[in-house]
C-alpha cells in the first residue's frame, strides 16, 4: 500500500518538475525508492535524470525564444514542436485565401460589408507562398476564404497541381458551399475531390425557403443538385456543416442528411455538424437584431484571455497580407495584419514583433477588432481537448 502522505510528496515533485499528475507505474515506484532510501530527494534527483524532464527542459528553454513565450502552457515537448521549425515560430496550419469572391451574400456572413477589392490571387504569389511554407517545415495547407468561394478560383486546378508538386503539404484542406461545382465537368471535378484530404460543405438552409432567406438567392435546387455531384466523386472525405435558421430535431436533420445520401448513391459514412442556428458576430454584427425564423447571435464573450485560434491558423489574404486572425479578419484590418508576403517571407511575418505583441493581450492590450468577437475561443481548450494538436480540425 502506497503511504499518502508520501504519495502527495511525489504528485508535488511531479506537478512542480514535470507539470503533471504521476502516473500510477511511476507513483509505485518512487513510493518503494522513497521507502527504501527514506528520503524524498531520491525522487527528485530520478525524476531530474529521466529522459522526460530533459525534453521537458528543452522544450522550455524553445518556448521562451518563441512569439507565443508568455503562453505558459505551451512549454511542452509535444506542444512546442509542432509549433516551431529550427527552433523559429510557426503556425499549426497556414490557410490561403486565393479567392474572396462568393456566389452567395449570406445574412450571417460579412461579404458584402468587406471593402477589399474583389480579386484572385496570381499564380506567382501562390508558388511565393508556398515556397516560404517549405521553409518552415511546410504540413497542413487550407485554401479556406475569409469570405469567398473555392469553386470560383480561375486557378484552382493550377494550384491543386503545384501544391501535390511542391510535395509540402500533408493534409490539405477547404470549405464550400458547393453550389458552384457545375463549373466543372466530371473529371475535374473528381479530380479536384480526390486533391482535398477534407472537404467541409457548408449547407444553408434545409428547405428553399430557408436558403433563400440565409443566402438571398433563391436557388436552394441548384444547390442541392451541386453538392450531390460533389458526393457522388467523394470517397468519404466529406464533411457537412448545416447552417439553419429554423430550429429543428436531431431526428429531422438526420433524415434530411439521409435523403441527400441516397439522392447522391453515397456509401461512405458521412461526418455532421448540426446544430448550427447560433451564429458568430463576426465583430461587426448587431446582436440585438433579430434574424430570420429560430436564429439566433451567439453573445460576445464577457471576459477574454488570449484566443486559441490565431494558434491553430494563420491566414494568407488574396492580396498577400499575413493575418494574424485567420477566421475572422474579413477585411484585412490592418491591426491584426503581420506584413505581406510580397515583401516579407513567411518565417518572417510569423516571427515579428508585432505578432509577438499580439500574441500578448495581457500585456498589450486586447486587439480593437477582438474585443466584440463571439468566434473567441478560450487557451483552455488546449487542456480540456489535449489531441488537439494531433487532431486539429480541418476546414
Amino acid at each position: 500500500m502506497i503511504d499518502s502522505n508520501i504519495e502527495e510528496k511525489i504528485q508535488y515533485q511531479y506537478r512542480t518538475l514535470l507539470g503533471r499528475e504521476a502516473d500510477p507505474g511511476g507513483l509505485m515506484y518512487w513510493n518503494a525508492e522513497a521507502e527504501r532510501t527514506g528520503d524524498i530527494q531520491t525522487v527528485i534527483d530520478g525524476i531530474k535524470t529521466s529522459i522526460e524532464y530533459k525534453k521537458l527542459l528543452d522544450a522550455r528553454a524553445l518556448h521562451k525564444k518563441t512569439v507565443f513565450s508568455n503562453i505558459a502552457c505551451l512549454a511542452r515537448p509535444e506542444r512546442i514542436e509542432k509549433l516551431t521549425f529550427n527552433g523559429r515560430s510557426r503556425p499549426l496550419t497556414l490557410s490561403v485565401e486565393t479567392v474572396n469572391i462568393c456566389n452567395n451574400d449570406c445574412i450571417i456572413c460579412p461579404y458584402s460589408s468587406q471593402t477589399r477589392a474583389h480579386q484572385t490571387m496570381s499564380i506567382e504569389l501562390f508558388g511565393k507562398i508556398l515556397d516560404d511554407y517549405t521553409l518552415i517545415g511546410g504540413g497542413n495547407l487550407a485554401l479556406t476564404p475569409f469570405v469567398g468561394e473555392i469553386l470560383l478560383d480561375k486557378h484552382l486546378l493550377t494550384r491543386l497541381e503545384m501544391i501535390k508538386k511542391s510535395g509540402i503539404v500533408s493534409r490539405l484542406s477547404v470549405t464550400t458551399n458547393g453550389v458552384m461545382a457545375h463549373l466543372f465537368d466530371d473529371p475535374t471535378l473528381e479530380y479536384i475531390i480526390h486533391s482535398f484530404y477534407r472537404i467541409w460543405i457548408s449547407i444553408y438552409g434545409m428547405d428553399a425557403e430557408e436558403y433563400k432567406a440565409m443566402t438571398r438567392k433563391d436557388e436552394y435546387e441548384k444547390a442541392l443538385e451541386n453538392i450531390c455531384r460533389i458526393l457522388r466523386f467523394s470517397k468519404g472525405n466529406i464533411v457537412l456543416g448545416i447552417r439553419h435558421l429554423k430550429k429543428r430535431s436531431s431526428e429531422d436533420i438526420y433524415k434530411w442528411v439521409e435523403n441527400l445520401k441516397n439522392r447522391a448513391n453515397y456509401k461512405y459514412p458521412l461526418e455532421v455538424i448540426e446544430d448550427m442556428f447560433v451564429f458568430n458576430n463576426w465583430s461587426i454584427f448587431n446582436t440585438n437584431t433579430k434574424l430570420p425564423f429560430d436564429a439566433k447571435w451567439r453573445p460576445a464573450p464577457t471576459h477574454m484571455d488570449q484566443c486559441l485560434l490565431p494558434l491553430l491558423y494563420t491566414k494568407i489574404t488574396s492580396a498577400g497580407d499575413l493575418s494574424f486572425c485567420a477566421c475572422v479578419n474579413f477585411d484585412a484590418s490592418e491591426e491584426l495584419l503581420l506584413g505581406n508576403i510580397k515583401n516579407y517571407s513567411l518565417l518572417e511575418l510569423y516571427n515579428n514583433e508585432k505578432c509577438r505583441k499580439l500574441w500578448n493581450w495581457k500585456s498589450n492590450g486586447i486587439p480593437e477588432f477582438c474585443r466584440t468577437c463571439s468566434f473567441y475561443q478560450s487557451l483552455d481548450v488546449i487542456e480540456q481537448q489535449p489531441t488537439i494538436f494531433s487532431d486539429l480540425p480541418l476546414g
